[in-house]
């Protein structure tokens, strides 16, 4: 989806003295299609933006979900190919996952957080904190039998998500002639909340971290 940021005019005399109002406008992208390992992101993002009659304008923000960046940089891995360690199984037993699908979580964190029933939260390698490394196994595609039969492939987060929004924003910058930031999401569960919490793990073109030291 893409962002607009909208200026709106102050109202008094007091407001003037203030940084202008700014508006946010949230439009959602319709007519992707399934992507798939090797596909060029980027010219399927113009292609759904021409689709929706979109036309990101300057400092625009395009906001793209890490499922797709990771299918479209193949991190996809057939638990076929896995051979758990001692450790995954031992984690295996005690949160009662595929201890295929531990070893990967172990190969793709640092550190091993909180292991119960159903629950493995991590630190992932890129220094996020969630659930099973951030590995999913809903709307990816299967393979057939020579693949393991159905449920036997999980999707990777991207190995640098900031690189892949840069590389993005590169090839949009280029269609569009606009300066634009681009943001890589993914849902985060989060303790003593319902649902879930889209978060930034990989951005470029706008400030991801601001330096707030020194100030009240």
């Amino acid at each position: 989806m893409t962002a607009q940021r909208t200026t709106s005019p102050s109202t008094s005399n007091t407001a003037q003295a203030r940084a202008p109002a700014r508006a946010l406008t949230v439009r959602p992208l319709t007519g992707l299609p399934r992507v798939k390992p090797g596909d060029d992101l980027a010219a399927l993002l113009v292609a759904a933006l021409a689709g929706n009659g979109l036309t990101p304008g300057h400092q625009d923000i395009v906001v793209v979900a890490q499922k797709i960046v990771s299918k479209a940089e193949g991190r996809i891995v057939d638990l076929a190919t896995v051979t758990p360690s001692a450790r995954a199984r031992e984690l295996a037993d005690i949160t009662g996952k595929d201890p295929r699908l531990v070893e990967l979580v172990l190969q793709d964190s640092t550190d091993v957080l909180r292991a119960k029933k159903n629950v493995m939260v991590v630190a992932q390698r890129l220094g996020l904190v969630m659930a099973n490394a951030g590995i999913d196994r809903s709307n990816v595609e299967q393979g057939g039998a020579e693949q393991g039969g159905a449920g036997e492939r999980v999707l990777l987060l991207p190995l640098d998500p900031d690189q892949s929004a840069i590389n993005l924003k590169a090839r949009l910058e280029r269609h569009y002639s606009v300066a634009l930031g681009v943001v890589i999401t993914d849902s985060f569960g989060r303790a003593w909340r319902l649902g879930t919490t889209g978060v930034a793990i990989g951005a470029a073109g706008l400030p991801s971290l601001i330096d707030q030291r020194g100030q009240p």
